[in-house]
């Protein structure tokens, strides 16, 4: 099993902002992904949680957000987010699972199981 969804910068820095993944703890189940609390440039972005890998491209961050249902259990959607606005945008719909591998030439290529198997893609 890859560790991806562990094992990620909970810490991104550049020129102009700085975004950290905070209170992490295994949200889910023990083994789970690992879920915390997003900060952009010091302030908490939403009481929602976060899981990682998380990446920045093109002045926005791509991060998967945990979400809870009683009709659709525990999952996550990958969700946009304007660095400068804090705009929001759901990019894909509920998953059991959202592990950002990479983002090239304005497509991301996630997993959707722990065992990185499943990949899937999404247009941004």
């Amino acid at each position: 099993m890859n560790d991806l969804h562990i094992n990620f910068l909970d810490r991104l820095e550049d020129e102009g902002y700085c975004i950290e993944l905070v209170n992490l703890s295994e949200g889910i189940c023990q083994g789970g992904p690992m879920l915390g609390n997003l900060k952009i440039d010091g302030k908490y972005f939403s009481s929602d949680s976060f899981g990682g890998p998380m990446h920045v491209y093109k002045e926005k961050l791509y991060i998967p957000k945990f979400k809870k249902s009683l009709f659709h259990g525990s999952g996550f959607v990958l969700v946009s987010i304007d660095i400068v606005s804090k705009n929001q945008k759901e990019l894909t719909s509920w998953k059991d699972m959202v592990l950002v591998k990479n983002i090239k030439d304005d497509v991301i290529t996630y997993f959707t199981d722990i065992e990185n198997i499943n990949e899937s893609t999404c247009n941004i």
